[in-house]
């Protein structure tokens, strides 16, 4: 097998809707897109599959003749990546699982919000069913909202720690594009069981601050800082979205952005990314 040229995805919104995009346009590629509802949204060339998660039956029919399967399921649908991946073996024809990673490198953890995609590498080696994870910081395209302290419209932005980290940053549709070029070009075994670093840009809070202001003028950004020590005191009191936030701003302060030459932006010299100053400046 030269390349694949099958693939199943689950999980159709966000991120998901841009590899729907970018694999339905690659000739000859056939794409199945699983989805509980029959009125999800598919781009031209793509086929839904409605399926049932609960359903040992329904998923592993869903994935008969596919090669990779693709899961960008996040928040609660996350929980049923496990069937899934079982149902990838059930279906007999399963090469490849590309799990939902998609941001900070997570084989690391032990404990904390994301060990479950910790556990499930684990689960994917236990089955013996090939992985390949992505990760590509935080979405350029997503990150610098008021959620996460960037409240653009009134001119105040809340960074935690120092905010002179850099971080490495891809927009949505360039992981989407990344991706679906790697697993329609690459020879299958260079993919199996690996891990690519990818990111468009680096860039630190306060540059992001600092580049907001040269792109908007006139506009002056009054900028605060929470501690490590009042974020982690945060963490430990509160629980859902707000914890997770606030412990994803804590890890991408402590963390260090890959140099150029340790990513694997490399196999595709081609890419050309979004960079940094294109998102904040139509901010």
């Amino acid at each position: 097998m030269s390349h694949y040229t099958s693939f199943a995805l689950a999980g159709a919104g966000g991120l998901g809707s841009f590899v729907a995009q970018h694999l339905a346009a690659v000739p000859g590629v056939s794409l199945r897109v699983l989805s509980r509802s029959n009125e999800t949204k598919i781009p031209e060339g793509a086929e839904l599959k409605v399926i049932d998660y609960d359903s040992k039956e329904s998923l592993a029919e869903a994935l008969k003749g596919v090669e990779v399967v693709i899961s960008t399921l996040n928040g609660a649908g996350f929980a049923a990546q496990p069937a899934l991946a079982k149902a990838a073996i059930k279906a007999g024809g399963v090469k490849l699982f590309v799990p939902s990673e998609f941001g900070n490198a997570t084989a690391q953890y032990t404990d904390g919000p994301l060990f479950g995609k910790t556990q499930f590498q684990q689960l994917l080696k236990s089955i013996g069913l090939d992985y390949l994870l992505v990760h590509n910081g935080p979405f350029l395209d997503t990150t610098f909202n008021s959620f996460l302290g960037f409240d653009w419209e009134n001119n105040q932005v809340n960074i935690l720690g120092s905010g002179t980290n850099p971080i490495p940053f891809t927009t949505q549709n360039d992981v989407a594009r990344f991706l679906a070029h790697i697993l329609t070009t690459a020879t299958p075994s260079t993919l199996a069981n690996k891990t690519l670093k990818i990111q468009a840009d680096t860039i630190s809070f306060l540059s992001a601050v600092s580049l907001f202001e040269e792109t908007h003028p006139g506009r002056k950004i009054e900028v605060t800082h929470t501690s490590h020590e009042e974020a982690k005191e945060f963490i430990e009191k509160h629980e859902g979205l707000e914890s997770l936030l606030a412990w994803l701003k804590l890890s991408w302060d402590l963390e260090t952005a890959p140099r150029e030459e340790e990513t694997d932006n490399a196999l595709w010299r081609e890419w050309n990314p979004t960079k940094a100053r294109e998102v904040i400046a139509a901010l």
